[in-house]
Formats: C-alpha cells, structure tokens, sequence
C-alpha cells in the first residue's frame, strides 16, 4: 500500500461517477461516498469519467476526496449500477480487488437488462430495500452475500424546506412517467380539481421548496422502483402522498398509515386524491403517519449501518 504526500497508508477505496444530472440514485451513492469518508478506515479516492458535469458534480461531493485517473491503485472499490462497464473500459482490475456494490433498483434482477449480468461478479452487496434483495437473490446468479441498508433521507435538511401554509392544494409529480402524468392532470380537471403538473427534474433544493408548497401530491414512481425517495422525501415535507405501488416503497408506503395507495390508474388515482382532499381529518392523520415513517429512515440510521459494515469488510 502506498502513501500519499501526506504519507497516508489507510487502505484506498475507488469510487466512480458519470454524472450528467441529479438522481436519487447519484444522490444515494454520495451518500455513501460522504459515509466512507467520515468512517475512516478508508481513503475514499474518486473518478469523474471527462463527458460528465463536473462543475455540478462537485458542489455535492464530500471536501477532501482525491480525484484520480483509471486504472487506479487501490485496496476496494465501490460500485452502483453500470459503474462494472466504466471500470471494464478502462481496465481497472475487479476480479481480485474486493468491491461493495450498491444495488438500488429491481431491475437488476431483469435478464434483460444488461445489469443482469452484472450480478455474477463477486462483490458485497447493499441492497437499499429487503425487495431489491429478495429479487437479485432470487435470480440465483449472485456471487457474494447481500446485506440491506435502508436507505435514508436527512430530515433536518428537508424538514428546513417545510411550509406553515400551503397556498396549492395538489401537486403532480410525473417526472418518471409523464404519460401517466399528463392522463392523471386530465382526470384531475374532469373532476374540477386545481392542480400543478411537473413532467421535468429540476434541482433538489427548488423541488423540495415546490413540493412544500402543496398540501397534498400525486406521487408517479416506475412501476418497480428499488426505494423510491421521492415519497420518503415527500412525507418528511409533511405532504400527503397518493401514489401507485412500485414495490421498493413498501416497507414505508403502508396504504392507510403513511399515504394512499391507489390503482395505476389515472382515475382512480384522481378518485383517491379527491377521497383526500374532501377529508382534513383523514389527511392529517396520514401526514401525521408520513412524518413518523420518515423520521424513522434517517440519514444517520443509514450511517450507522454503513459504519458497521465498513467496520467487517475483509480486504
């Protein structure tokens, strides 16, 4: 093991990102990125591959992480989705270098999708949700154990975004599926329900200022998501959340506790926002459950079993 100019001899772990805008997922894997950093055991070292954001990409990186070139030295490296092939293109050695991979969606039980393929090589493996796990272990093909994390949200920090007042009534989230979204605003407007769709991402920060703004939302995740914040997020803002079932939510999407959960149906999810919004009662009941749900899945919950297995991985 090398040093560095400041004769730093901890064990070197890769981390690597081709950035282009803001996702959950990369916001997920900074996460981790900040944790390891904070751990200590290990000097985390980072590649930004040349065609991403770097200017946008480094306003959410840790300070202090070392960027480096491929292939680089190192002890570990850490992986989430096709970070494999960037890796592979480079040369960079994964076969006898022990990896964590942080598995976020169910799609990578899909043999159709080139994840897949991904699974067969040996590596720890974090899935973000007890789906995400059942489903890649059901494939068979995992090389390596699987262990959960939830994932978690730093509640103080969205909690800050929080409103007293809600000028808007209901707000559309439809960034994943804008077809569905556009179908939901029209069921909407039948039932002369004001609302506001968004159909585009936009920065973190002025979703969350937007979303606050509303008293109830129309979630749209994919219809198999590994997790999916964006109601975790939504819940911590105290918005009451209609949305379909996407699998990865449900361990905190709990139908009558924490939101509504309705049919992938653009009527019946009007239906259930209007059922909604005719019951203050019933509303502030599910805000009430959305808000303990989130505080339950905090960012330093998450931290504390990112320690734990940073503290028995074997290198």
């Amino acid at each position: 093991m090398q040093s560095d100019e400041t004769g730093d001899t901890r064990p070197r772990m890769l981390f690597l990102r081709h950035y282009r805008s803001y996702t959950g997922g990369h916001g997920k894997y900074l996460d981790y990125l900040a944790h390891t950093a904070a751990h200590g055991r290990f000097r985390p070292l980072l590649h930004v591959t040349p065609d991403s954001r770097h200017d946008a990409l480094d306003q959410l990186v840790p300070p202090g992480i070392a960027r480096t070139a491929l292939p680089a030295a190192c002890e570990a490296i850490f992986v989430a989705g096709r970070d494999w092939a960037i890796l592979d293109a480079a040369g960079q050695d994964t076969a006898d270098t022990p990896v964590i991979n942080l598995v976020q969606g169910i799609r990578h039980a899909d043999p159709d999708e080139p994840l897949f393929g991904y699974l067969a090589r040996p590596a720890l493996r974090v899935c973000v949700s007890h789906a995400v796990a059942e489903a890649i272990t059901a494939t068979g093909r995992v090389n390596g154990p699987v262990e959960v994390i939830e994932n978690g949200i730093d509640i103080d920090a969205i909690a800050a975004h929080r409103r007293d007042r809600h000028p808007g009534k209901l707000f559309v989230a439809a960034r994943k599926d804008p077809k569905l979204g556009h179908a939901v605003s029209a069921a909407l407007t039948q039932r002369d329900i004001a609302h506001d769709l968004a159909t585009t991402q936009m920065p973190q920060a002025a979703y969350f200022d937007r979303l606050a703004g509303y008293e109830h939302a129309i979630l749209l995740p994919l219809p198999t998501e590994g997790f999916y914040l964006t109601a975790l997020e939504a819940m911590a803002l105290g918005v009451t959340v209609v949305m379909p079932d996407c699998i990865g939510a449900r361990s905190f999407a709990v139908d009558g506790q924490s939101c509504v959960i309705a049919p992938r149906d653009p009527q019946a999810l009007a239906a259930a926002a209007a059922a909604l919004i005719a019951d203050p009662a019933r509303a502030a009941r599910l805000r009430h459950g959305g808000k303990t749900m989130a505080a339950s899945h905090s960012l330093a919950a998450e931290r504390r079993a990112a320690f734990a297995l940073l503290d028995r991985f074997e290198i």
